[in-house]
């Protein structure tokens, strides 16, 4: 999600795994493009990018938001480019953060999911470390990677302030003085029986993926948090 606030003059990016949904959700009352969803024709990107202004938006914004529908950018780049073509729109810019590995993890369980009930469970009853090496090469190469797994954190432009995900519901009431919603995006098949057993072994074998986000990693060492 990339949140443009044209009258606090502020932009939050929250890509997926770090708690996207329950801001998007949080903040819908507030918007006034009704959630803008933009989904490029390949998929490469799936997000939303919700709007909020007391005075009529821009028509060159709805123009721009539309035109990423059918250019090949991952997120955190269509993040810069915003940054890049409206820099005098905005102050301050927020983005979102979370421990690389809990995210890169948590991510690989979403793509999993959105493949489908019997795909996840055929791999949960039988967990293997080389069926973990396919799981892994899939959840890479999967449409929506970009949005839920792909590093982020090292290529925003400066300057922004990163504020962790534990720190996100003191952001918003700060903001906008409204109560963080908890929204949980798993299916309602996926007990948490499902995901700590998942969880469990992906981090007890994170040397298959950890090469995907050792710079990220290295960045998120050396912030604040």
């Amino acid at each position: 999600m990339i949140l443009l606030d044209l009258d606090k003059r502020i932009t939050i990016f929250a890509p997926g795994r770090v708690g996207s949904t329950s801001l998007s959700e949080t903040i819908h009352p507030l918007t006034t493009n009704s959630h803008m969803t933009l989904r490029q024709s390949d998929s490469h990107t799936h997000f939303l990018t919700p709007i909020i202004s007391q005075k009529p938006i821009p028509p060159n914004y709805y123009n721009m938001l539309e035109s990423f529908m059918n250019m090949k950018m991952s997120i955190v780049n269509v993040y810069k480019f915003i940054k890049k073509v409206f820099p005098k729109d905005f102050d301050k810019h927020y983005v979102i953060i979370r421990d690389p590995i809990d995210r890169f993890v948590s991510g690989c369980e979403m793509l999993l999911q959105l493949n489908g009930e019997d795909a996840f469970l055929q791999f949960y009853n039988d967990m293997t470390r080389d069926k973990f090496v396919n799981l892994i090469e899939f959840c890479t190469s999967h449409p929506y990677a970009d949005f839920h797994i792909q590093p982020y954190i090292g290529f925003v432009d400066q300057p922004v302030d990163f504020v962790h995900i534990d720190q996100v519901s003191t952001l918003i009431k700060d903001l906008y003085n409204v109560d963080m919603l908890h929204i949980d995006p798993s299916a309602d098949w996926l007990t948490d029986k499902h995901k700590n057993k998942f969880r469990s072994f992906a981090k007890e074998h994170k040397d298959v993926f950890i090469h995907h986000i050792i710079k990220e990693i290295e960045v998120y060492k050396t912030l604040d948090k």
